[in-house]
């Protein structure tokens, strides 16, 4: 994943990632979570969705399908809502986790008294997703509501799609009764390119879990969470089931097994994974695999967060997940460190081959030659429209075999270091 942010005045074009605006440096807010599930139904959007309406299907085929997520993410973009009232804003704030509302108020002179302002300006006004941005923005202007005027045009797409969703629009995917995300904001993605460089740059994501409410995840703040998770978990093996289960026919029901932070990050996954393959799917699955990059270091910190080691610069070396978010020319993210990445997961791989053949053999049987990194192998497998029949087919044997990797991997880590830095 790379940072994407784009923007045009006085036309305000929506298009913030999933993973640019969020607090990423900031532990999310933590609720009790009797209070939090008491107090935080899901806000009533334009479309709601139930992983398990998908059930029996790959996620890429519950994303691309007909009367799928992507045509929802697709279709909300010029879907006409009306700006709520205050009444609204409380029932968003209450749903929202506080570091969004406290980035959204940190752009208004007046914090919470600018942002009432603002919504009483907008009230009863229609727009669309697509629209929203500049609504936002000639009221900041026109009320002079900004700590720094200058930033009218960023002020406006972090605070539009917080509005939006409060007034109803865009689209929530349900895993349980504690875990959904939202989207909103997203471009269907168009066949010219240089349309299709900002397309792939929409949209936001957020995820509710029993840890925290609802709040964009950045790629830092995924990794670490994600990496703290699974550094803690005696046995995190429930946590991989859960999300795989999820890939291979979207049946959710594994989130049983999963403490309250396991659930919070396995929704935090997808709720970024859903904001990457929307976008991979922009071009047809022909660029920006950046859902891929997401769960391959998910699944490759099963021997990371065990030995404690990452790849940075060509070299084996301590650290954590977060690690492997880079800052590159042109934009930062995940994909940025892919190369150092996916060299580990290799060496990961001809290590555990050398010993137990049998697992990494049994990967290879159903996922065909790939090049020796099973780790990047099992997401091309999953994330290809010509070997869907083939996942269906398999699904319940690629779990086992993937498990029993993720398993060896982490006991075998001390060994797979030893191997590797020889």
């Amino acid at each position: 994943m790379t940072f994407r942010f784009s923007l045009v005045l006085p036309f305000i074009t929506f298009a913030v990632s999933s993973c640019t605006a969020a607090p990423s440096d900031v532990a999310p807010e933590r609720a009790a979570p009797a209070e939090h599930r008491d107090s935080l139904d899901a806000l009533h959007v334009t479309q709601a969705l139930d992983l398990s309406d998908f059930e029996g299907s790959t996620f890429l085929e519950a994303m691309s399908m007909r009367g799928g997520i992507k045509e929802s993410l697709d279709s909300d973009e010029e879907t006409i809502f009306t700006f709520g009232d205050r009444a609204a804003l409380d029932g968003a704030e209450r749903n929202f986790d506080s570091h969004v509302r406290a980035k959204i108020e940190g752009f208004l002179k007046d914090g919470r008294d600018g942002l009432d302002q603002l919504v009483d300006a907008l009230e009863g006004q229609r727009t669309t997703p697509r629209g929203a941005p500049a609504a936002i923005g000639r009221q900041l202007e026109k009320l002079d509501l900004l700590e720094n005027p200058d930033m009218t045009g960023l002020a406006s797409v972090t605070i539009a799609p917080f509005l939006a969703l409060a007034s109803g629009a865009g689209t929530s995917v349900r895993v349980n009764a504690k875990n959904y995300y939202y989207n909103i904001g997203y471009k269907r993605g168009s066949s010219d390119p240089a349309e299709l460089a900002k397309d792939v740059k929409s949209g936001r994501s957020f995820g509710a879990g029993p840890m925290h409410r609802a709040l964009d995840a950045s790629d830092t703040f995924y990794l670490t969470e994600m990496g703290n998770y699974l550094e803690e978990a005696e046995n995190p093996s429930g946590f991989y089931r859960a999300l795989l289960q999820i890939l291979v026919r979207c049946d959710g029901s594994g989130y049983a097994t999963l403490s309250d932070e396991g659930q919070t990050v396995a929704t935090d996954f997808l709720a970024i994974y859903t904001a990457e393959l929307d976008r991979h799917l922009m071009s047809a699955l022909d660029q920006h695999p950046w859902e891929n990059d997401l769960a391959e270091v998910t699944m490759l910190s099963a021997y990371g967060t065990k030995s404690g080691m990452v790849r940075v610069n060509g070299q084996l070396t301590r650290g954590k997940p977060a690690r492997y978010f880079g800052i590159g020319h042109s934009g930062s993210g995940i994909g940025i460190t892919r190369r150092d990445r996916m060299a580990l997961q290799k060496a990961v791989t001809h290590a555990e081959r050398e010993l137990h053949p049998e697992v990494v053999e049994k990967l290879e049987a159903i996922l065909g030659n790939r090049d020796g990194d099973v780790i990047h192998g099992v997401m091309l497998y999953l994330n290809d429209r010509n070997t869907q029949r083939d996942v269906h087919r398999n699904r319940d044997a690629l779990v086992e075999a993937v498990m029993t990797f993720l398993t060896r991997i982490r006991d075998d880590a001390s060994a797979i270091t030893g191997m590797i830095a020889e």
